[in-house]
C-alpha cells in the first residue's frame, strides 16, 4: 500500500485508501444489496488485524523514543 502522510479530507481521497486495503487484504467488502449496490459493508480482516497489530507496535516504539528526548 501506498504510504499516505497526511489526511485529505475528501470522500475519493478516503475511498482511494479503502479500495487499497480492500487489494491488500487488510479489509473485505460486500455490497449490503446486490440489486442496487448503493451500500458496502466494511470489516478487518485477519490480515488486517495483524497489519494493524503490527503499524501500533511500530507507532508505539517510535513514539517512545521520542519521549525520551
Amino acid at each position: 500500500m501506498r504510504r499516505w502522510y497526511a489526511w485529505i479530507n475528501s470522500h475519493g481521497y478516503f475511498y482511494q485508501v479503502i479500495r487499497e486495503m480492500d487489494s491488500e487484504g487488510w479489509i473485505t467488502s460486500r455490497w449490503l444489496n446486490e440489486d442496487t449496490r448503493s451500500k458496502r459493508n466494511y470489516e478487518i480482516s485477519k490480515v488486517g488485524k495483524e497489519k494493524y497489530n503490527e503499524l501500533t507496535e511500530s507507532i508505539r516504539l517510535h513514539l517512545e523514543g521520542i519521549h525520551q528526548f
